[in-house]
């Protein structure tokens, strides 16, 4: 199970293996190395540092050694993965038009590759970038289609994976019920497999459908669940999303003016997580929430104070809805 320590040491092994490849010309394995250092620094929320190295593999990468990676290297491709990754580093640092076209170059060099394991977590990242932007029918199409993958190769992991993004998907769709089937079966399917990566995540979406279904104090209980896993797992990126939801939850499930001041202390707590790991797009969902309970307080200054600037700094993804959504509550 991974760990801070167990994290920072693998940066350790990292560092020394980038070190190594210095010494050699060999591309297969500075691709490798700076691939994999760019996994754990994505781990460790160090997103500026993490997307130097995705970049730095793909500068190298050459589709022509794929077999040696794929035989060498743990069966998938390194260019296909540094594409998804960085696609996923790129939305959270505010940047959501670039991590769409990163990972559809990720999507068709798998295509092109026609490996089975490389293009099932192509579909995936894809899938995962369009859920980031509320994209829900084309992120529903490449589930799909990963699910197809997974079923006729036995991709255990990746069916929990789709099973778990399409449970993101029908919360987005307003519909709760499949949305605990779906994210319970995810999380069975982590369990089967020994995961804990990504189960905060997953358990704080499952605390979200089960809330919408009236059930919040039960969503309560799996926001706690899923903060104590993320702690101990040291996944602390999937703590901002946590904090959210206890928020929405406790205004939920009562009155605004007792729950108000927790569900603000949730999203101060949040807001501040997220700008010090530089994510912009995390931060603006927290400062949204924020910015939204206190126009409800009467706090208006103080809300286009937090807000507006926010807005502002974002150069792309304008029409997306989490940038629509922040500018309604400015608005008002």
């Amino acid at each position: 199970m991974p760990s801070y320590a167990g994290q920072q040491k693998a940066c350790d092994v990292g560092e020394e293996l980038l070190a190594l490849c210095e010494k050699t010309d060999d591309r297969v394995a500075h691709v490798q190395a700076h691939y994999g250092h760019g996994v754990t620094l994505y781990d460790l929320v160090k997103l500026d540092r993490a997307q130097e190295h995705l970049e730095r593999a793909l500068a190298l990468y050459d589709p022509y050694t794929h077999p040696i990676h794929v035989s060498v290297y743990g069966g998938y491709d390194p260019g296909v993965g540094c594409w998804s990754w960085l696609g996923w580093v790129q939305w959270a640092r505010g940047l959501p038009d670039q991590a769409l076209r990163s990972v559809e170059q990720g999507l068709a060099l798998a295509e092109r590759l026609g490996h089975a394991f490389s293009l099932d977590f192509a579909h995936l990242a894809t899938a995962m970038v369009h859920l980031f932007r509320w994209e829900t029918d084309p992120a529903l199409v490449h589930i799909e289609r990963a699910w197809k993958t997974a079923n006729e190769e036995g991709f255990a992991y990746q069916r929990a994976v789709a099973a778990t993004l399409e449970g993101w998907a029908r919360v987005m769709q307003g519909r709760p019920a499949d949305a605990i089937v779906c994210l319970r079966d995810g999380l069975a399917g982590y369990a089967a497999t020994g995961t804990a990566l990504a189960r905060p995540a997953s358990t704080a979406l499952l605390a979200h459908a089960t809330a919408m279904t009236g059930q919040v104090a039960e969503g309560l209980e799996l926001v706690a669940e899923g903060m104590a896993d993320a702690e101990r797992t040291s996944q602390r990126f999937h703590l901002v999303q946590l904090n959210m939801t206890r928020g929405d939850l406790l205004l939920w499930g009562g009155d605004p003016e007792t729950a108000g001041p927790e569900a603000e202390a949730c999203y101060r707590r949040a807001l501040e997580m997220a700008r010090s790991f530089d994510a912009l797009f995390h931060e603006l969902r927290a400062a949204t929430s924020l910015a939204r309970l206190w126009m409800v307080q009467g706090r208006r200054a103080e809300a286009e104070a937090l807000l507006r600037p926010l807005i502002a700094s974002f150069t792309e993804g304008l029409e997306l809805r989490d940038l629509r959504h922040a500018q309604a509550v400015l608005a008002q």
